[in-house]
């Protein structure tokens, strides 16, 4: 009984590291997010001039190398303007956007 009562421990031991270390990750990941989510807001909410947006928009690609691509829209959420990583091939490049329009 005693072994028994020893393993099941340890077992539960291990399930919380395991808990605790995933806990742990998930909220980096979602502090990251938060950090890009405020740098695109940035972006928004100066208002640059089309070429500024463009080269502001460049380097926040370079600096995330998570994002794939930025995009501008008007208010009909059409795109007006779009910069994509230089770190992988273009977003649309394999798959057209109108064949996965209906995602966005």
């Amino acid at each position: 009984m005693l072994v028994w009562l020893s393993i099941r421990y340890e077992r539960s031991r291990v399930q919380e590291q395991v808990d605790a270390t995933a806990a742990a990750a998930a909220a980096d990941v979602k502090q990251g997010l938060a950090r890009d989510l405020q740098d695109l807001q940035l972006l928004l909410w100066s208002n640059p001039a089309p070429a500024q947006w463009r080269s502001e928009a460049g380097k926040l690609l370079r600096a995330h190398s998570e994002m794939v691509r930025i995009e501008r829209r008007d208010e009909q959420r059409r795109v007006v303007d779009a910069v994509d990583s230089p770190f992988g091939t273009p977003a649309f490049s394999r798959l057209p956007r109108e064949e996965i329009d209906i995602d966005t």
